[in-house]
Order: C-alpha cells, then sequence, then structure tokens
C-alpha cells in the first residue's frame, strides 16, 4: 500500500529575507511569504490531500492555512514538527554566528553535526521528529499526507530515509513554499521531488 508524504517549507520570512536564522523564534510571513504560499496552494489545489500536519510556530501554521482553503481539512498541530533550536544564535546572520562561535563553523566545514550553543542538531531534530512521522504514516497508510514544515526539519525527514550523513543534510535545499515528495510502500521508500519550487 502506497502512501505519498508531501513535505513544504513555509513561505518567506523577515528573517529569511535578512540572511538570519529563525530558528524556533515567532515570526510572520512577508507579503512576498503570503504569495509563495497562495502560489503553492495552486500548485497543490488538485491534489488529493488526506492529512495535513504542521510544525507549532505560525509561520507554517500560516502557510498552512492558505494551503488548505482547496481542501476541507484542520491541521493538525505537531510539536514535534518544530523547527531546528538555534539556540543563543537564533536571529543571527550567518557571517555573524561565523565570526562569534568559529568551532561551529568550522563543524559546518567538515561536515559534521555540530550543536547549536545551547541549541540542537540535526540529529536531536531527527530524533523527536522522525518516530512521530512514522506513527503518522503508520496510522494513514494509502493516503496523502501534507506536512508544514521547516528548512531544518525537513532536511532532517528527507536525510533520514535517503541515510545521508548528518553532516552532509544541510546541502540539500529548501527554498521557501518549495514541494518535496516521497511515496512509502511497506519498508520501502522512493523521492519523487525534493526543493521543487512551484512559483
Amino acid at each position: 500500500m502506497k502512501t505519498r508524504l508531501i513535505i513544504v517549507r513555509h513561505g518567506e520570512t523577515d528573517s529569511n529575507k535578512e540572511g538570519r536564522l529563525d530558528g524556533q523564534h515567532e515570526t510572520m510571513l512577508t507579503p512576498n511569504g503570503i504569495k509563495q504560499a497562495n502560489a503553492l496552494s495552486e500548485r497543490l489545489s488538485k491534489e488529493e490531500i488526506n492529512l495535513i500536519v504542521s510544525s507549532p510556530l505560525k509561520r507554517a501554521q500560516d502557510t498552512a492555512n492558505i494551503i488548505r482553503k482547496h481542501h476541507k481539512l484542520e491541521i493538525k498541530t505537531i510539536p514535534e514538527f518544530i523547527e531546528i533550536d538555534c539556540g543563543i544564535c537564533t536571529l543571527m546572520k550567518r557571517d555573524e554566528v561565523i565570526t562569534k562561535y568559529p568551532e561551529l563553523h568550522k563543524g559546518w566545514i567538515n561536515l559534521t553535526d555540530p550543536k547549536f550553543p545551547r541549541g540542537e542538531n540535526l540529529k536531536d531534530v531527527e530524533k523527536r521528529a522522525i518516530p512521530k512521522l512514522k506513527e503518522i504514516i503508520n496510522k494513514n497508510m494509502g493516503k496523502t499526507i501534507l506536512l508544514v514544515g521547516h528548512g531544518s526539519l525537513n532536511i532532517g525527514i528527507i536525510g533520514h530515509y535517503l541515510r545521508i550523513p548528518y553532516g552532509l543534510r544541510f546541502k540539500i535545499g529548501q527554498g521557501n513554499c518549495c514541494i518535496n515528495e516521497l511515496v512509502i510502500e511497506d519498508d520501502d521508500f522512493s523521492i519523487k521531488k525534493i526543493n521543487y519550487i512551484p512559483y
């Protein structure tokens, strides 16, 4: 029995636009982010989606609400699908992180999986998100599930299924409102889309 998992990222936020790390900080969609979400909604309007699950953060919830206008479904909020915790690097620009925390940058360069100071790494994201995702899939076999998430959450999930080492997962692009699609059948899976931009 084939189960489709469509994973999308939220629309653009001011922090995304400025190159800052949103992490678990609450940020709003920009006007462009709303436009992106509407384009994504139109692209998914003809899909037969059976379940919508979302991160609890507002930017993901708002994106999910725009998508659901074409589907008579409630949004199921999943705390485990929250974005990576960037700790004290939250809302910093990448250059600022590199300057203040060179050991973190060194870890990225060496393709390891360093934790954000007082935060998480991708292994932590996978540890909380994957068991919950598998639980949802097992309860909805044969259906199409839409997950509205975040950049690091999404690459954590995709990297898990592709068995990509943690340190390489940040090489997977995730544009705002991109589409990723996996088809899961028994113990096997296939990837249909990664980082597909519908606008």
